[in-house]
């Protein structure tokens, strides 16, 4: 399988990060453009190829593998192009520690890049390859920032407050920032597992496993509720895909439509117990689908039927 070059640290799972939406958009430079949009979705990668692996289209009925366990996020994953993409890990406001690093072969290989603040909760990349990171520094009461670069390779510029982006609080799991530039909590009482953005707007899972929708963050649909779910992402063209482990007699990570969620679309084969806790992150394109599950890169075919590492 793909492995990143260096080993991602335990990091605190109180912080929540941003699977974030890239490849499609109004291009961001260091002129403060407007960072509402979602840009196109990021694409997650698991492997459904091999052994355990379900047949695309099976019941989404619970297998005897073991659940990896349902937290906010640590890890997070940008998808710049089929080839191209940015994963860091979070860090926490008790201590930092966020990482940021680069592939350029489709996730057979990482290169370790600076990261723009010592809490990462969400980077995109815009279709002209300008960026923009949203996080926060541990000394400074881990309030959220945004920094922006003319290039996802390149130095961030200086940090600024957030006003018009979605991002997850670094500073509380349960709340997210919303483009109107205050903070909300879409799933009430419960922590936020994930946060997908495209241009159309945002898609959240909370830990009970609801994920629900909205344009603007006023107000939230429920598009499913599926139990044990670990991350979701969503295209441009409003298709939203949801990773939870051992449906459908997948012995892994399987990928289900939230309009559809009892049929697995794909399935990553893998040991789900060996899975620390908040590091799967979903990332999908028109091109296919990125899955990151711990130090290891799976990619899907257009369909998402299809994971290989």
């Amino acid at each position: 399988m793909g492995r990143l070059s260096e080993r991602m640290g335990t990091v605190g799972l109180a912080v929540l990060l941003v699977v974030d939406v890239v490849l499609v958009g109004t291009a961001l430079t260091t002129t403060h453009e407007p960072v509402t949009g979602g840009g196109a979705p990021v694409v997650a990668t698991p492997v459904g190829a091999g052994d355990g692996a379900a047949a695309p289209g099976a019941s989404a009925t619970t297998s005897s593998s073991p659940a990896a366990e349902a937290v906010p996020l640590v890890v997070g994953l940008t998808v710049v192009n089929p080839t191209t993409a940015v994963r860091f890990t979070t860090g926490t406001c008790a201590d930092g520690g966020a990482t940021m690093a680069l592939t350029t072969d489709g996730g057979r290989s990482w290169k370790a890049q600076t990261a723009p603040f010592d809490v990462l909760t969400r980077v995109r990349v815009r279709a002209n390859g300008s960026a923009f990171a949203v996080g926060a520094d541990s000394g400074a009461r881990c309030a959220a920032r945004i920094r922006q670069a003319d290039s996802y390779s390149g130095s961030f510029g200086t940090p600024r407050a957030v006003q018009d982006a979605w991002f997850r609080d670094p500073h509380s799991a349960g709340s997210i920032g919303l483009p109107k530039g205050h903070l909300g909590r879409p799933c009430g009482g419960e922590a936020v597992v994930d946060l997908s953005v495209v241009d159309a707007g945002a898609v959240v899972l909370c830990a009970d496993g609801r994920v629900l929708s909205s344009a603007s963050g006023d107000h939230w649909k429920t598009r499913a509720t599926l139990d044990g779910a670990l991350a979701v992402a969503q295209t441009n063209g409003g298709r939203v895909l949801v990773a939870a482990p051992g449906l459908g007699g997948c012995a892994g990570v399987a990928v289900v439509d939230a309009a559809s969620p009892d049929t697995v679309v794909g399935c990553a084969a893998l040991d789900t117990a060996k899975v620390e806790p908040g590091t799967v992150a979903l990332a999908v394109t028109t091109d296919g689908g990125w899955l990151a599950v711990g130090d290891d890169t799976y990619r899907s075919d257009k369909a998402y039927s299809t994971w290989k590492s």
